[in-house]
């Protein structure tokens, strides 16, 4: 609070102002958060959160200088984004979208930090996640032709039954999205 006197020449008082300053001392905060796993097919979502506050007092609350800018990164510089919102608001939440091609294959961190506009930085945060770039693999040997459970090396294709294996790995393997072409085996 801060109170503005006029005195007269006499020095008695002619008129008095009185008003509040909110003094912005603290940064902003930032969250961020993510979904746990995102394949190459998909880019990889952040959604991020900051709030800028001018003090810790409850007469500050809604009170802030503003949110100036917002920078999202990865340390190796493989991604590196800057958000500016043109809003005075002192919350911002919105996401950014990351190519997937952009960051590595397996456990990746995007970390962020927020400026205010007296250039207050808030703490660096981060969230991981991991990324499965790698498509599924066909096991090596693994590839076998069983007639009525008999392990077979040759079989005739007219008229006869068998059954074919092959075992697949993958981080991210969808039983259902799995097909194989055998038309080799049975031409006709």
């Amino acid at each position: 609070p801060f109170t503005v006197s006029l005195f007269k020449d006499d020095k008695t008082l002619d008129d008095s102002k009185s008003g509040t300053v909110t003094i912005d001392s603290k940064p902003p905060q930032i969250k961020l958060s993510s979904k746990s796993k995102f394949s190459s097919q998909q880019n990889v979502v952040i959604d991020y959160n900051v709030t800028d506050f001018a003090c810790d007092d409850s007469s500050c609350s809604s009170k802030c200088v503003g949110i100036k800018s917002i920078e999202l990164y990865t340390h190796d510089g493989a991604f590196k984004q800057t958000v500016n919102p043109t809003a005075n608001d002192c919350s911002v939440k919105s996401s950014v979208s990351i190519d997937p091609k952009t960051l590595n294959d397996g456990k990746s961190s995007v970390f962020a930090k927020a400026t205010d506009k007296f250039n207050q930085i808030s703490g660096e945060t981060s969230v991981t996640f991991n990324v499965d770039s790698s498509g599924p693999e066909i096991i090596a040997n693994s590839f076998e032709i069983f007639r009525k459970g008999i392990s077979i090396s040759t079989f005739s294709p007219t008229g006869i039954n068998v059954d074919v294996f092959v075992n697949i790995s993958g981080n991210d393997l969808d039983l259902n999205t799995v097909r194989a072409d055998l038309s080799a085996l049975n031409p006709s």
